[in-house]
């Protein structure tokens, strides 16, 4: 996956973050995740494993699918 769609799988996870009412802060806390993930996903450096995503996209509501645009 490129830089950019790594950074465009993280505006998608930014978005549903913020209609939920929460921080990245809130979201690494309940999952027992690095705050580093967020960060490092945000400017496209890296991006989850699909084992985080799929625990990112239960918590949230959605699907790995959607969160990496697929």
């Amino acid at each position: 996956m490129s830089r950019e769609n790594r950074i465009e799988s993280y505006q998608r996870v930014e978005k549903l973050v913020n209609d939920k009412g929460i921080t990245f802060y809130v979201l690494a806390k309940e999952l027992n995740f690095a705050r580093s993930l967020f960060s490092d996903w945000k400017v496209g450096k890296s991006m989850p494993k699909t084992d985080k995503l799929i625990k990112i996209a239960n918590y949230l509501g959605t699907t790995v699918d959607y969160i990496v645009g697929t």
